[in-house]
């Protein structure tokens, strides 16, 4: 018998198709299924219905990160002269 793993979510193989399923953006971005589905309701996240599964595409959830706002007081980042 086989041992059971996690799948990489970070692995851009064709299976994964763009997708992340609800509950593993809520995982990773540490948010509950009610912010991700409010997320959906009001179009920050482009959502897909696979047969009775509701995934997020990658692509708008890395739109949606970019956007987030810095933390106050978040250290700058000085370039070397």
């Amino acid at each position: 018998m086989s041992a059971l793993r996690a799948p990489d979510l970070n692995d851009d193989a064709p299976a994964a198709g763009g997708f992340l399923r609800v509950n593993d953006f809520c995982r990773l971005y540490c948010c509950g299924r009610s912010k991700a589905y409010e997320l959906i309701r009001d179009g920050v996240l482009d959502a897909r219905q696979i047969g009775t599964r509701t995934v997020i595409t990658r692509a708008s959830i890395e739109v949606w990160a970019a956007a987030l706002p810095k933390p106050r007081g978040a250290p700058q980042r000085f370039e070397k002269q």
